[in-house]
């Protein structure tokens, strides 16, 4: 499990153009950071979104380096073929690091408007 000493992993979901190009536009690159936008089809809710987001950062990360902080991890470059999956098990890379989850996709207009905060 992690300790407060390890770095943070950062998942985003974004809308589909801004996912496709996140690391060329901000610089921030896999695995430390993790961008993608929700499923096609019907909207998942926050629960289905997480767990999707959860899944392909996985799927996207697991081989390259579970340790955001390691600068080796940071500039390897091989991608996981298709269709095969990652050889770090779901709950070990889950485990490894601690997650930073931020849901910024297209579908935030399904969520309820939130209001204003008073007295905070």
């Amino acid at each position: 499990m992690s300790t407060a000493a390890d770095s943070i992993q950062f998942l985003l979901t974004l809308p589909p153009p801004m996912a496709r190009e996140f690391e060329s536009l901000d610089g921030r690159k896999r695995p430390q950071w993790f961008a993608c936008s929700d499923s096609d089809g019907p909207p998942l809710g926050s629960g289905g979104g997480t767990a999707n987001l959860l899944v392909e950062a996985w799927r996207g990360t697991a081989e390259r380096g579970v340790h955001a902080a390691s600068a080796s991890s940071l500039h390897r470059t091989s991608k996981r073929p298709e269709g095969r999956a990652p050889a770090q098990t779901f709950s070990a890379w889950l485990n490894a690091s601690r997650k930073m989850i931020l849901h910024s996709g297209d579908r935030a207009a399904a969520c309820p408007p939130t209001r204003r905060w008073e007295n905070c």
